[in-house]
């Protein structure tokens, strides 16, 4: 075979599809070396878009798992009635691998994800480990970076201690 016939039949070189392919994908109002909240992501009336470490976040996603559905109905139900959380999402059966006391272990759990604020946090965690049954249970908190301006005025107003 000749090495004409290897080579991609394009009139553009590597370097000018690469360059035309970056142009194509970038978004016309993204600069670079800005992240999306340098570019001015919406928020709330009177929520200025923070860090995006838990540190920096006003609202949270938190997660925790348990070993029943009734027992993640109980701990989303009594986040929501005692306004740590404004919403709590009960997803399952799941499987779940993990390590435990040196063996791998595989057990059925159901997801909870609230939504919260960061000034709630510290309660809303302290709710779960009590009416946890797991030694160490999974609460793990995200930062909610951006989100539509009506959302999260509610999630504020619904968490307001």
């Amino acid at each position: 075979m000749t090495e004409a016939r290897l080579r991609p039949r394009s009139r553009h070189t590597g370097t000018e599809l690469r360059t035309r392919h970056r142009f194509l994908t970038r978004p016309p109002d993204r600069s670079p070396g800005r992240n999306r909240l340098q570019r001015g992501v919406r928020s709330a009336p009177g929520i200025e878009p923070r860090g995006e470490t838990v540190a920096d976040a006003e609202f949270l996603a938190v997660l925790t798992t348990t070993d029943s559905e009734e027992a993640a109905q109980v701990l989303a139900a009594s986040a929501v009635a005692g306004r740590l959380a404004a919403c709590g999402q009960v997803d399952g059966p799941i499987r779940s691998v993990y390590q435990w006391q040196e063996k791998v272990e595989t057990d059925t759990e159901w997801r909870v994800l609230l939504k919260s604020t960061a000034a709630r946090y510290d309660e809303l965690e302290a709710l779960i480990k009590s009416l946890h049954s797991y030694d160490t249970p999974e609460i793990i908190a995200t930062p909610i970076t951006a989100g539509s301006n009506e959302y999260l005025a509610w999630l504020r107003t619904e968490t307001a201690g």
